[in-house]
């Protein structure tokens, strides 16, 4: 069983789907403009360990938190994306993640993703 509010597993799941979530991450950048992704209620698939959740985008506009609404002002969408992991109660710590040597760009996972 996974502690999903801990940081080391977050940052973990992050860098596990980093392409998909950084391609989200440009595309709702793209559309709506500044935000963050918000990622909770995580699960497991029965008889897997593997771990999914739900995504929303929150737009800089609707962002309520200072220090959240800080790292969404600040962000370099083209190399960094910024998320708040959440838990079943909507608690959460907000992150800014930039892509390493071995990750791909936000615009470029989102260009690769539509290519298929």
């Amino acid at each position: 069983m996974h502690d999903y509010s801990d940081p080391e597993f977050q940052q973990a799941f992050v860098n596990a789907q980093w392409d998909s979530l950084a391609a989200l991450a440009w595309q709702k950048h793209a559309a709506l403009g500044r935000g963050a992704l918000y990622i909770h209620s995580f699960y497991t698939f029965p008889g897997t360990p593997k771990v999914a959740a739900q995504i929303e985008y929150i737009r800089e506009a609707d962002i309520l938190n200072p220090d959240l609404l800080q790292l969404v002002q600040t962000y370099d969408p083209t190399r960094e994306m910024v998320a708040l992991i959440g838990d079943a109660l909507g608690m959460g710590l907000s992150y800014k993640f930039r892509n390493s040597i071995a990750q791909l760009p936000p615009p470029v996972a989102f260009e690769k993703q539509q290519r298929g």
